[in-house]
């Protein structure tokens, strides 16, 4: 199972300098808001449940500080190390909040003060889930929404601005750059050999022909999971282009973002999400508008 990754609007989070030396030695703040609904992708709502990572942060409390994530592949590779660790965390009524002792490298010390400067307002987390400790029911739009009560929480980083724009609590979906190339691959070589118009019938559930070609799309659309709304394909593609010997994987992923119609993909990625929790939890298929009254926890994957 991989990582996934959530950014949140961190408006008490302060750098704090020594009194000799002028070093910045400690950072505190929020890292995860508790209760507060958030949209993701425009696919489902997610919230996080007070000690969604208590257990996890039991068994492994001292993680490490990144900027933005540079401890995953392809996404920041100028600071692949750890600014910082996390020496203490404190459970609040709305959220988990950290103090995290500040290296005195001068990458951490750059980033502390671009913090101090309100310049990273923003923190991220890397976790992974466990879908026994998710509930899940239908909104009354016809939309999922994932109560998250359990997972296990990886890293933290400082980021600049969280992936929506205009969210108080937003986040992206998966975090493997090189999955998404693949997925890339797999749509832009669809698209040459069965033409655009075929592929946005299919992402849409709408196919003018029930083909096995169909079929193919939409299963190597989903391969994308929400990653594949064409917002977060240019910031992807944007990334590898950064990355020495990764421009032409950039180039395939930006090819296969200019095929994709956004609106038809918030339309895909929603019906590939209840296509998926209805096969897990049993939920109705299909977008009604009547709200499932029952919630339902993931089965765990075997």
């Amino acid at each position: 199972m991989g990582t996934l990754t959530r950014a949140f609007a961190a408006p008490t989070l302060t750098a704090t300098p020594s009194a000799a030396g002028g070093l910045f030695t400690e950072l505190t703040g929020k890292a995860v808001p508790y209760n507060e609904p958030t949209l993701i992708g425009g696919a489902f709502y997610e919230e996080w449940a007070p000690g969604a990572f208590r257990d996890s942060l039991t068994y492994d409390p001292r993680l490490p500080l990144h900027v933005f994530h540079g401890d995953m592949p392809g996404y920041a590779p100028e600071t692949p190390w750890p600014v910082g660790v996390a020496v203490d965390w404190v459970e609040r009524a709305d959220g988990l909040y950290s103090r995290w002792s500040v290296d005195e490298t001068p990458e951490a010390q750059d980033a502390a003060g671009r913090v101090h400067r309100k310049m990273l307002n923003f923190m991220s987390i890397r976790f992974m889930e466990d879908p026994a400790g998710d509930i899940v029911t239908r909104r009354p739009d016809g939309l999922l929404h994932v109560r998250r009560t359990k997972a296990r929480l990886v890293s933290v980083s400082l980021v600049s601005t969280p992936a929506y724009p205009g969210a108080v609590v937003t986040g992206v979906r998966s975090v493997d750059p090189l999955k998404y190339v693949a997925a890339a691959d797999a749509v832009f070589g669809l698209a040459v050999q069965l033409g655009q118009p075929l592929i946005v019938d299919a992402i849409t559930g709408t196919p003018q022909e029930q083909t096995a070609a169909a079929g193919l799309v939409r299963t190597a659309v989903e391969r994308f999971g929400a990653a594949a709304a064409a917002g977060e394909l240019a910031q992807v593609a944007e990334g590898l282009s950064r990355v020495p010997g990764r421009e032409q994987l950039a180039v395939n992923v930006e090819r296969a973002r200019q095929l994709i119609d956004p609106d038809a993909m918030t339309s895909q990625m929603r019906s590939a999400h209840l296509d998926y929790w209805s096969r897990t939890c049993g939920l109705p298929a299909g977008g009604g508008s009547s709200a499932d009254p029952a919630p339902r926890r993931r089965n765990r994957r075997r």
